[in-house]
């Protein structure tokens, strides 16, 4: 029966990345102004954090709040989702520690990377996109 736990987990996480994937994509688009851009404090505050890899997101995790744009929460739900995924794996992995081989623990931390990854950069890209400004007409004009 942990088998078919342990496969359900990997399947809603592979759902997740998948329905993020999608979801981002349709997003960039359709709902992208071409004649806007980042404002400045939002970018500069992300090019301090992107300096330090795999704890980036980590760091960034007070961006939605701080740059409130228009449905600011929504990394939020995404944080949440990516935490449930994580502890119902761990839940399984702390009850059958001894059914998983060493090479399933590495991939299973490799996909929990990815995730994590995944997760991250769907923030970063909502914050950012949230938060523009209009490029001013002289400089489009030249």
């Amino acid at each position: 029966i942990i088998r078919y736990h342990f496969f359900a987990v990997l399947g809603v996480a592979a759902l997740y990345a998948i329905v993020l994937g999608v979801f981002l994509f349709y997003h960039a688009l359709v709902h992208t102004k071409q004649d806007t851009k980042t404002s400045q404090e939002v970018a500069n505050a992300f090019t301090t954090t992107n300096h330090i890899p795999v704890f980036d997101g980590c760091l960034e995790l007070p961006f939605p709040i701080m740059f409130k744009g228009s449905l600011w929460y929504v990394p939020y739900i995404t944080w949440t989702i990516f935490g449930l995924i994580i502890a119902g794996g761990a839940f399984i992995f702390y009850t059958e520690w001894d059914m998983f081989s060493n090479t399933t623990m590495a991939e299973v931390t490799a996909g929990i990377l990815l995730l994590y990854q995944i997760t991250s950069d769907f923030s970063e890209y909502w914050v950012l996109s949230r938060n523009q400004v209009e490029i001013e007409v002289l400089s489009r004009e030249k």
